[in-house]
């Protein structure tokens, strides 16, 4: 079994047992109770300059802990002080020890828009995002089948949450095309082999039409990286390691706010 899959095994474990602790029904009546949220994806639209995403992020399969000092809060403001255009949470408890809860932090500590970033499954974790004050969530095509993804983005939609639909090769972008996403995220990391190649993004690129924003995932660890990738087109990118690794987050953010993008 791939990690991939012991990761997907594992969430539909966690799945069952957080709806019998709290019934969808619950999640729904506190939706009720809330404001409608401010969009995701228009803050990533700027003709001038890559957006940056900024990760909260403790740990990763991949590399392991991230940080020993690791603040939500405090993250999330530096972010904001340093000019971050979105912030993405990790909620996977297991294996990137993330929670719920930060989410609900960050949400109660700055009013900018959020993306939670787990490995959605069931519509229930879609109403559980926009509960914790999520604008968005992350639907990853290598988990979904395209039935999953229709009543993901459905539910998504329902919630007026926006949702980043991650591709990582031809094949995934095809499938998500065909439900005319409004954000696509390259996912510059093959999840299977964890490996990472900055070019899957360019490839990708010119397969996309114009009109949909591209945000470019994983393994941006410099300005050039954003510089680079700004050539290509990109409206906007999401950094997490790079950041989480630096002891002062806001310092290497700022690093990385400002460069040019370019027009594909």
């Amino acid at each position: 079994m791939s990690l991939l899959d012991e990761i997907v095994k594992n969430k539909t474990r966690e799945i069952r047992q957080q709806v019998r602790k709290k019934p969808i029904s619950e999640l729904l009546e506190r939706v009720r109770g809330q404001r409608k949220p401010n969009s995701f994806s228009e803050v990533l639209r700027n003709e001038k300059v890559v957006q940056i995403i900024a990760e909260i992020k403790r740990a990763s399969p991949s590399a392991g802990s991230l940080r020993e000092h690791f603040e939500p809060v405090e993250i999330a403001e530096s972010y904001k002080k340093n000019g971050a255009a979105a912030i993405s949470v990790l909620t996977d408890e297991r294996f990137f020890l993330g929670a719920l809860d930060y989410l609900r932090q960050v949400r109660m500590a700055v009013d900018m828009p959020l993306l939670r970033k787990d490995f959605i499954l069931d519509p229930y974790q879609v109403i559980e995002a926009r509960v914790f004050g999520a604008n968005a969530v992350l639907l990853i095509m290598a988990i979904l089948s395209n039935s999953q993804f229709s009543e993901l983005r459905a539910a998504a939609k329902e919630l007026n949450l926006d949702c980043l639909v991650e591709v990582h090769n031809s094949k995934e972008l095809e499938r998500a095309m065909m439900a005319e996403p409004t954000i696509v995220g390259v996912n510059n990391r093959d999840l299977t082999t964890f490996e990472v190649d900055l070019s899957i993004t360019e490839k990708l690129l010119e397969i996309i039409p114009e009109e949909i924003i591209i945000v470019s995932e994983s393994g941006i660890k410099s300005r050039k990286d954003v510089e680079c990738l700004g050539q290509f087109g990109v409206d906007a990118v999401l950094i997490g390691e790079a950041l989480m690794r630096h002891a002062d987050v806001g310092k290497a953010l700022s690093k990385f706010v400002g460069a040019e993008k370019w027009s594909r």
